[in-house]
């Protein structure tokens, strides 16, 4: 029948930093790690775990708290939680913050998340660009993060599967999900 009135799931709010590169995101990563050294950082997939551990070390940054999703299940009280990248699908990562007991989630990435290249995000570097943004120049505004919860939504619907991968790249790949770039 039809379901005019269904309501929609509770959704945890999500706020989400974006800057241009990965590095960029890296460096304001680990800027908050030192002024909050109790922050626990976690990656959806294991390249970008591995990634910013490399780039934190190349700047001779140790004891930075990253966790892998699959193994963080519990986050210490009072500590901050920060994403290092968003999941292709919305629902896993709003079941992700429910199991956490989230009431907020925070998420940073970059433009150079594969997530974005799927929609343009290369061109988007570029306006931005124009604008006279620079790499480190943050990005966050509710119409942001309304537009790439529509992106996951219109994955969700063209998903083959939703499997493990080492990579957003790979997972998105294994999905049947082409990227535009």
């Amino acid at each position: 029948m039809f379901s005019f009135f269904k309501r929609k799931p509770k959704q945890i709010p999500t706020v989400v930093k974006i800057w241009m590169t990965e590095s960029a995101r890296n460096k304001a990563c680990i800027d908050l790690a030192q002024n909050q050294p109790s922050t626990t950082f976690v990656a959806w997939f294991e390249e970008t775990r591995n990634s910013f551990t490399k780039f934190a070390n190349a700047k001779g940054i140790s004891g930075i708290n990253i966790q892998l999703v699959t193994y963080f299940h519990v986050a210490k009280e009072g500590a901050q939680v920060v994403f290092l990248e968003h999941h292709p699908l919305q629902s896993e990562e709003q079941q992700k913050f429910e199991s956490l007991g989230l009431t907020e989630a925070s998420v940073y990435t970059s433009m150079e998340e594969p997530l974005f290249g799927i929609f343009g995000g290369e061109k988007i570097v570029d306006l931005m660009k124009k604008m006279g943004m620079r790499e480190d120049d943050l990005i966050e505004h509710n119409l942001v993060t309304k537009s790439i919860k529509k992106a996951q939504d219109k994955i969700a619907e063209k998903a083959v599967l939703n499997s493990r991968a080492n990579s957003q790249a790979d997972w998105l790949l294994n999905a049947g999900i082409q990227n535009n770039q």
